[in-house]
């Protein structure tokens, strides 16, 4: 889960946000009770000057390791994933929002850091893993304006192959997961 940043955006207060999150957690878990699930702390928030939003990221980001050591249990456990540390919005967003290029390939990279030792079956900890081969920079990068696949990025690790894809026009990541010989 990326989830918030419309919410930071638009001044939601942090107590909502938390709220939709745990009842997001319970409808998956409804789904299927043994979900693992990883959210993201949101990358950095700066489109205008009308109100902090550097405060409500840094707000909702605090939050949610305690919430995630709440609401974990052995049979669906919730991992946090850094998605802020390392992000520059002046550099990595077109916009003060969406994420460039630059942004898209740091998002990928940080999820599958913290997706590959959760499939491998290890506790992610803080370890330096492979990076990916990056998708070649396009010269241009046009403004989304309706759904645009946006970077792709797959890899494989024993059992599993993560591909990775960010779509910009939908301001969403598509995480699909194949086990090898299934």
């Amino acid at each position: 889960m990326h989830l918030g940043t419309n919410d930071c955006w638009q001044n939601v207060k942090i107590s909502e946000i938390m709220k939709a999150y745990t009842k997001l957690v319970g409808q998956m878990r409804e789904n299927n009770p043994n979900i693992i699930i990883v959210v993201a702390q949101i990358i950095p928030l700066h489109p205008d000057d009308k109100i902090n939003y550097a405060a409500n990221v840094n707000a909702l980001n605090k939050e949610l390791p305690g919430w995630a050591a709440e609401l974990t249990t052995k049979a669906s456990p919730i991992y946090v994933c850094d998605q802020y540390t390392g992000f520059d919005v002046d550099v990595d967003t077109y916009d003060g929002a969406h994420p460039s290029q630059t942004g898209s390939q740091k998002i990928c990279d940080n999820w599958y850091k913290a997706l590959v030792p959760i499939l491998s079956g290890n506790v992610p900890e803080p370890t330096e893993i492979p990076k990916p081969t990056q998708t070649p920079e396009p010269t241009e990068i046009p403004k989304p304006t309706s759904v645009t696949a946006g970077l792709v990025l797959e890899a494989t690790t024993s059992n599993w192959v993560v591909a990775i894809q960010w779509q910009l026009g939908l301001r969403m990541i598509l995480i699909k997961l194949l086990q090898i010989g299934h």
